[in-house]
């Protein structure tokens, strides 16, 4: 994602630092932050379309942060 000469090349097949910022602003993620600063929960007061997975001792449940938004289990079997 990084468009400059230098992140183009020592980024490349990984994520560079400040990469997730186009993101973060989003609109369908301004909920999610908001929630977040206001209670410390991505899911409540405001009403979003999918609740964020709480951490789990022996889960690896996690939010996939692609369109469409989605759920999915075994982070680590997913990416390893």
């Amino acid at each position: 994602m990084s468009d400059s000469k230098y992140n183009a090349s020592f980024c490349y097949e990984h994520v560079c630092h400040g990469d997730e910022l186009s993101f973060l602003f989003e609109s369908r993620w301004i909920r999610y932050w908001t929630n977040f600063a206001k209670t410390e929960d991505p899911n409540e007061p405001l009403r979003v379309s999918i609740s964020w997975p709480k951490i789990r001792n022996g889960y690896e449940t996690y939010m996939y942060f692609q369109d469409p938004l989605q759920i999915r289990e075994n982070y680590l079997k997913d990416f390893f």
